[in-house]
C-alpha cells in the first residue's frame, strides 16, 4: 500500500490533513454546547465511502475544556438500526484541550477502513467538559431516510477505557448527540 501526502503547510513544514469525514448526524448545524456525563460513551455514526486510513477523531469543544477523554472507533452490528459493536481503534487517555475549537485525538494505532458504516465514540472523565451538539433540537434528531443513522450511548459507571464490545442504548435526546469528525491520514 502506498501512502499519499494530503498536503504540506506553507513554507514546506509538516504535512497536514486536508480531509476529515463529518459524522452522518451533523445536519442541521448546532451552535449549542452541553456537558457530557462521566463514564458515558457516546457513539456517533460515520459513513466511509472508499478505502482509507484513519488516525484519530476530532471532537469540538464548547466553552469548557476540562479533564480527560477517550475516543474510539467501532464497526457495526448490522441490526436495525445499525449499532456499534466491536472496538477497532482507541486513543490513549487524553487531556481535554482548547475551548470553542476542534481537538484532534490520535488513535494508539492507525486503522485502514473499507467502505461501510462505523461509529466514533467519546467518553469524558467529568461533567464539566462541554462539547458541541450534533443536533439542535429533538425535531431534527429522529433517525430515518432524511436525518441519517441513530446515535447511541452506553453507561460504563466509572471513567475507564471504552469497551472492546459495545452494548449501547439508543439516544433519546438531542442533548446526547456530539459533533465529531474522523481524520483521514491517507488514501491508498
Amino acid at each position: 500500500m502506498s501512502t499519499k501526502t494530503l498536503g504540506v503547510s506553507a513554507g514546506g513544514g509538516s504535512p497536514y490533513f486536508v480531509r476529515d469525514l463529518e459524522a452522518l448526524v451533523e445536519t442541521p448545524y448546532s451552535e449549542t454546547d452541553t456537558a457530557r456525563a462521566t463514564g458515558r460513551v457516546y457513539y456517533i455514526p460515520f459513513q466511509v465511502r472508499h478505502t482509507l486510513t484513519a488516525d484519530g477523531l476530532i471532537v469540538i469543544h464548547g466553552a469548557v475544556a476540562a479533564g480527560n477523554l477517550y475516543v474510539a472507533l467501532y464497526d457495526i452490528d448490522p441490526t436495525v438500526p445499525p449499532q456499534p459493536r466491536n472496538r477497532l481503534a482507541v486513543s490513549a487517555n487524553t487531556v481535554a484541550n482548547g475551548t470553542t475549537r476542534r481537538q484532534y485525538v490520535a488513535f494508539i494505532t492507525t486503522i485502514q477502513l473499507q467502505s461501510g458504516i462505523y461509529f466514533g465514540a467519546l467518553e469524558t472523565d467529568n461533567a464539566l467538559d462541554t462539547y458541541r451538539l450534533a443536533y439542535n433540537s429533538i425535531a431534527s434528531f429522529a433517525a430515518g431516510p432524511i436525518n441519517g443513522l441513530t446515535c447511541f450511548y452506553e453507561d460504563l459507571g466509572p471513567y475507564v477505557i471504552p469497551p472492546a464490545v459495545a452494548t449501547p442504548l439508543v439516544i433519546i435526546t438531542a442533548n446526547d448527540s456530539t459533533k465529531m469528525r474522523l481524520r483521514v491520514s491517507s488514501i491508498p
